[in-house]
């Protein structure tokens, strides 16, 4: 397959996307996967944060939630954080070493996020900026595993998508997120 790197700001910091065989979707997806993610970033203040994200077809994302969750079927996201945070959300201050300043990567399929936009009667950048940020949150070491949990994260990303709305003067609540209290 191919290997795409794009700069996400600071020296250090990358998208990565990986395009295998014929996949035009997770290809036509690269530059609004890059927008989204460069402005998430910022709007949640870790811009000096490096961030990898991976663009991977329906198969490939199939092989790895197999691989990394035991489900046999493709999913929208996978996350995989680099630092081990106390507090979820609460990301350290005083790092010292540029290897230091990760969040991690996500593993993200568009053609997924594409399916499920449809399925939703969503608009697809909108739904890509929700799944990202979902995966923002989980590399910051939010969870849904319980109720407190569901509703702990599903305020982080509300707050997130507002400011992502703010800064691009959209209208509130243009963005809903993605964890629910079914999770």
């Amino acid at each position: 397959g191919e290997f795409v790197l794009r700069c996400l700001g600071p020296a250090f910091s990358m998208l990565r996307a990986v395009l295998e065989g014929s996949c035009a979707v997770a290809s036509a997806a690269l530059p609004r996967v890059e927008t989204a993610a460069t402005t998430l970033r910022r709007v949640m203040g870790l811009e000096h944060f490096d961030l990898g994200v991976v663009c991977v077809a329906r198969g490939t994302m199939q092989r790895y939630n197999n691989q990394y969750r035991k489900r046999n079927t493709p999913t929208d996201i996978l996350s995989f954080p680099a630092l081990e945070l106390d507090v979820p959300g609460r990301y350290p201050t005083d790092l010292r070493r540029p290897c230091e300043f990760n969040l991690g990567d996500i593993v993200v399929c568009p053609s997924v996020i594409e399916t499920d936009a449809f399925e939703f009667g969503t608009n697809v950048d909108h739904h890509m900026v929700v799944v990202l940020t979902h995966g923002l949150c989980h590399l910051g070491g939010f969870t849904h595993a319980t109720q407190q949990e569901t509703s702990t994260m599903r305020t982080e990303e509300l707050r997130i998508l507002a400011l992502y709305e703010a800064a691009l003067g959209w209208s509130p609540r243009t963005l809903s997120p993605l964890t629910t209290f079914e999770s």
